[in-house]
């Protein structure tokens, strides 16, 4: 089903063309070096779990962690599609390993000591930001 408009679709195709060209070299790097999808999924669901643990800890560390989780998650399908080994499989793994990371950092604000409320808030809305870019796009 397709509820977009041709507006819509014309921007979305716009902005598809652009997150490929701004991507590309990353994509041609990780791709040289025989990175998969899978393994950048892996990094991605690891930064997002680290990010949550060292909120805790390290403020610092923590977005070092955060940055880095929702570049490997934006990375991890366009490396699929580069590859061209895409898979309903690889697809499923992705938004499994992007919940874990989700639920860890939702409950660190429980867990810790109170001292970062905010977590939860700012990576919700970040998450669904790159979400919606990188699914519309």
């Amino acid at each position: 089903m397709n509820y977009f408009g041709e507006n819509e679709r014309e921007t979305q195709r716009r902005f598809a063309l652009f997150r490929t060209r701004v991507s590309m070299p990353v994509l041609v790097w990780l791709d040289k070096r025989g990175c998969t999808s899978t393994e950048i999924t892996l990094l991605s669901a690891l930064c997002g779990l680290l990010f949550g643990l060292s909120v805790i800890f390290s403020l610092k560390v923590a977005i070092a962690f955060f940055l880095l989780h929702l570049l490997a998650d934006s990375l991890d399908g366009s490396l699929a599609r580069f590859q061209k080994s895409e898979s309903e499989h690889g697809a499923f793994f992705d938004i499994i390993t992007d919940h874990i990371a989700l639920v860890t950092i939702c409950a660190v604000p429980f867990a810790g000591d109170g001292r970062n409320p905010w977590v939860f808030p700012v990576y919700g809305f970040s998450y669904v930001l790159m979400i919606t870019l990188i699914t519309y796009g």
